[in-house]
C-alpha cells in the first residue's frame, strides 16, 4: 500500500506510480491479501526521516520569534533602531522598527522586521523605550511605508 499528499484534482487515479526511492520487492512471490509483492524492507532512519523533516518545520516558527525578539529586546536595551544585530532569518543587518504606540502612555505595537527578506514580528502591549521613535496609534498613516512582510508569530 502507498499513500501519497498532494494537492486534490477532484480525479480518482487507478494507479500510481511509485518513484525511485521506493524499495521494490525482494521476493515477487510473497504477496499481500490482494496478491501485490510486499515491498522491501524500509530503513527505519529514513522512514522517521519525512516525518521529522515535517517537525522541525513546524517547530521552526516558535525559535523564529524567539530569535526575533531577542533582536527587539536589543533594540529596546541600545534605544537604536538598528542595534538589534543580525535578522534572525537571513543574516543581514537591515531590521527596522516602528513602534505605533498611544502619545502619552507610550503603549501600543511595534512591528520589526527586516528590509532584506521581509520577515519580522509584531508585538502588542509594548511600551517604546524613551529616546526611539514612535508613531501615533491614532494615525492611520502611522503604518505608511512598513512593508508587507511575513510575520514570524
Amino acid at each position: 500500500m502507498a499513500s501519497t499528499a498532494h494537492k486534490g484534482t477532484d480525479r480518482d487515479r487507478a494507479a500510481v506510480r511509485i518513484g525511485e526511492d521506493f524499495t521494490e520487492p525482494i521476493n515477487q512471490e510473497e504477496t499481500d491479501e490482494n496478491g501485490d509483492p510486499l515491498p522491501g524492507d524500509i530503513d527505519d532512519a529514513e522512514a522517521s526521516t519525512p516525518v521529522l523533516e515535517l517537525f522541525q518545520r513546524e517547530a521552526r516558527p516558535m525559535a523564529d520569534r524567539e530569535a526575533w525578539l531577542k533582536a527587539l529586546a536589543r533594540v529596546a536595551e541600545g534605544n537604536d533602531e538598528v542595534a538589534g544585530g543580525p535578522c534572525p532569518v537571513c543574516g543581514r543587518d537591515c531590521l527596522e522598527v516602528r513602534y505605533i504606540v498611544n502619545d502619552s502612555s507610550r503603549v501600543g505595537y511595534v512591528l520589526f522586521w527586516c528590509g532584506v527578506c521581509l520577515h519580522g514580528i509584531s508585538v502588542s502591549r509594548v511600551r517604546a523605550p524613551e529616546g526611539v521613535a514612535t508613531w501615533s496609534i491614532d494615525d492611520p498613516a502611522s503604518v505608511a511605508g512598513v512593508p508587507d512582510f511575513t510575520r514570524d508569530d
